[in-house]
């Protein structure tokens, strides 16, 4: 449990999530021959481990809880065991350069030739490096640390103690979709700073964490810094608003949960100053034109999440696509629309 603990916590993803190329989709027959082809053998598997789309609760304190629910993209892994005790990382799209091991694996207890492919658009804000991981822990032997995630449902994480909770997320049965738009926008600042300046009000406010405040307008009082009243204000308030949202689900009103999204985007670009012009514009036009609602999404500052009506999708991923290349016209964003898929598995 202490493992899984600093695997959920203490991470800045802007930093450390590398730059992988990216396909439209990865066939597992098609990864299995490239295998083939750069190692002369067939790989002993093939595993899958999705991305994740942080619903509420990102960004915010490093031990603040988070909504997630996992994609139908992420990373494809092939490999096969290696007899010298060595570990091999590779991508399927650039073969002759080795990737670096994740840090968490460094004390992997097999070796293995491993090679991946990719369909996670945005893999730092849509959980990469956690699809990374947990599709080579299996592989390298070490501890299984993956998400227990499962069609139609989200999983709130409770990234202090990694206790998981799983609410009913049933997206297709209710007529609606999550759209996914990378923006390919850069952050106003690391997401290191603002978990530092949430530490130092808390420090303040004498508690260990901003989870802990309970009267969020005698904190306010209590704080002089209009950067640090900001940063409690946000986190206080989405907490409160990832408890919204799951009782929402649990309720099946799955519809109610936009204008909830809406809100913790305002409050992320109000108080949490994490938000970028190219974000607000994604959310706005997203709403605009027919979502239920929309925001920002993990600590990258690359990608919006909206919630649409699935006769709608189409429709609102255009017009956010139309309105991103008309404003920003270097911009060539990617938009999908997604239901809540399964966790890391065996694809082979």
């Amino acid at each position: 449990m202490k493992l899984f603990r600093r695997l959920l916590s203490g991470r800045d993803h802007t930093a450390r999530v590398p730059e992988w190329p990216v396909a439209d989709s990865v066939g597992t027959g098609a990864l299995t021959a490239a295998f083939a082809d750069l190692y002369g053998t067939a790989p002993e598997g093939v595993r899958f481990a999705p991305g994740r789309v942080a619903l509420m609760g990102e960004p915010g304190g490093e031990d603040s809880p988070v909504l997630l629910a996992a994609l139908p993209w992420g990373v494809h892994a092939a490999w096969a065991p290696a007899g010298d005790g060595t570990v091999e990382l590779r991508h399927a799209r650039d073969p002759d350069t080795p990737l670096p091991l994740p840090a968490p694996l460094n004390d992997a207890a097999a070796g293995a030739r491993v090679l991946i492919d990719t369909d996670l658009p945005a893999p730092a804000a849509l959980g990469g490096q956690e699809a990374l991981e947990e599709a080579l822990r299996p592989v390298l032997g070490t501890t299984d640390t993956a998400l227990p995630f499962t069609e139609g449902t989200a999983l709130r994480v409770d990234r202090r103690t990694g206790r998981t909770r799983a609410f009913p997320f049933g997206l297709a049965a209710a007529g609606l979709r999550l759209l996914i738009a990378d923006t390919r926008s850069i952050p106003p600042a690391p997401s290191s700073r603002r978990r530092a300046e949430c530490a130092r009000a808390a420090a303040r406010l004498g508690v260990s964490s901003l989870r802990e405040v309970e009267d969020l307008a005698g904190a306010l009082r209590r704080l002089r810094d209009p950067v640090l009243r900001s940063r409690v204000r946000h986190t206080v308030t989405e907490d409160n608003r990832l408890s919204a949202v799951t009782g929402l689900m649990r309720a099946g009103a799955l519809g109610d949960i936009g204008a909830v999204l809406t809100a913790s985007h305002l409050s992320v670009r109000d108080h949490f100053g994490m938000s970028t012009p190219e974000l607000d514009l994604a959310v706005e036009r997203a709403v605009g034109s027919g979502a239920r609602g929309a925001r920002m999404t993990g600590g990258s500052g690359a990608c919006a999440v909206a919630l649409v009506p699935a006769e709608r999708a189409g429709a609102v991923a255009e017009a956010v696509r139309a309105a991103l290349e008309e404003r920003f016209p270097r911009i060539r964003p990617r938009i999908r629309t997604a239901l809540p898929a399964a966790g890391a598995r065996r694809s082979d």
